[in-house]
């Protein structure tokens, strides 16, 4: 598996919310996240993208402190020929 991590500083999430985040639309609502804008789209086509991959895709976060978000994806590594097609396809 290839594991990937991106990390904010923001306004963190709560963990009432945490997993709604990856829904399609949702958009937490609060005092502070008003000055962020968006569709609520972004996190439910990453983890559609994830999904697809066979992987997963979560996070950890800390409201007032910021997010932690992962995601994961098998990786297979190509074999000996394959790679030799790559080059030849490339001349």
């Amino acid at each position: 598996m290839v594991e990937c991590f991106v990390s904010d500083t923001g306004i963190g999430i709560a963990p009432e919310h945490q997993e709604k985040v990856f829904e399609r639309f949702f958009q937490v609502e609060g005092p502070s996240s008003k000055q962020y804008s968006g569709t609520g789209l972004g996190l439910s086509i990453s983890k559609a993208y994830a999904e697809l991959l066979g992987g997963s895709i979560w996070l950890i976060s800390t409201p007032g402190e910021g997010s932690l978000f992962c995601f994961s994806i098998p990786f297979v590594k190509p074999s000996e020929s394959a790679a030799q097609v790559r080059k030849s396809s490339r001349k």
